[in-house]
Order: C-alpha cells, then sequence, then structure tokens
C-alpha cells in the first residue's frame, strides 16, 4: 500500500520538533513550524510531495525516534 507524504521541514532537524499532521485528504506534512499547517503547504513551492512505500514509512519513523532520542 502507497502513502502519500509531503516533507514541509527537514524531519531530521535538531533545531526544531518534528511536527506530523495529516491533512483531511490523508497526506501527513511535516508542518515548518508550531503553527498549524494549512492543506496548501503540500503545494507550496517549499516541499515535495512523493509516494511512499512502507520502507519510506520506516525511514521516516527513524527520523521520529533519532530525533526524540537526542532530547
Amino acid at each position: 500500500m502507497a502513502h502519500r507524504i509531503a516533507y514541509v521541514a527537514d524531519p531530521a532537524s535538531a533545531t526544531s520538533p518534528p511536527s506530523l499532521l495529516v491533512r483531511p485528504d490523508g497526506v501527513i506534512v511535516w508542518a515548518d513550524s508550531r503553527d498549524t499547517a494549512t492543506s496548501d503547504d503540500a503545494a507550496s513551492g517549499t516541499s515535495g510531495t512523493t509516494t511512499c512505500d512502507d520502507g519510506a514509512l520506516k525511514e521516516l519513523d527513524a527520523a521520529i525516534q533519532r530525533w526524540v532520542g537526542t532530547r
């Protein structure tokens, strides 16, 4: 099963926590600030949207675990 994930900010950033938001259309977005991401975030010029398989979701989980482990 494929998942659509939009990367709005660097999930491995040491300066900001990974903020995941699920939009009504099912796209998971990284918020680029503590503000709530809008539905236009994935369509903005600062993000890219890709179709990912379960391997990519495991990488996403690993990035979150690395970030949590540094806190």
